[in-house]
């Protein structure tokens, strides 16, 4: 007996069944938020139910899942999960430090791009002095510096191919 979920013709799934040809297709309208399991693999209880779309393979460990809605950084923290779709938004912003003034303490902060295989950002850093050092922050760094009041965004974005 032929499965539902299988085409006649080419005995391969169907359109409607195959999950990465809906995300293809933009089929569904609502807005996605990818976050990446870091310590655990899927299963019960290891990030919330409320929202939760579905779980997908990826280049980590332990895959990733979507949810419907944003999760809080509470919720990030007790299931261990890095929000690569917010991550993903920083790509092409630049932030600079207000307050301090030392030529030796970072001023500006570009972000290049972003790995979500790794949770690794490239990003240009610019010094008072004006000396320029392309570098790479883990995405733990990078929310501390976020998170810490002494970073604000810059208004207009970087030019990506400055530093090629």
């Amino acid at each position: 007996m032929p499965r539902e979920d299988y085409s006649p013709v080419t005995g391969g799934q169907s359109f409607y069944n195959n999950l990465s040809c809906l995300k293809l297709s933009n089929i569904s309208d609502r807005k996605e938020y990818v976050y990446t399991l870091t310590t655990c693999p899927y299963g019960i209880d290891t990030q919330p139910k409320h929202g939760f779309i579905r779980h997908q393979e990826s280049g980590t460990v332990f895959g990733q899942v979507v949810f419907d809605h944003i999760l809080t950084s509470a919720q990030c923290k007790y299931y261990a999960l890095r929000p690569d779709t917010y991550y993903f938004s920083l790509v092409g912003k630049t932030f600079i430090r207000i307050g301090e003034k030392n030529k030796n303490v970072l001023q500006r902060l570009s972000i290049e791009s972003y790995d979500s295989n790794t949770g690794l950002f490239q990003v240009t850093k610019l010094f008072l002095e004006g000396k320029q050092l392309l570098s790479w922050l883990n995405w733990h760094d990078m929310a501390e510096i976020l998170e810490s009041m002494e970073w604000i965004p810059s208004l207009h974005k970087h030019n990506k191919l400055s530093n090629l």
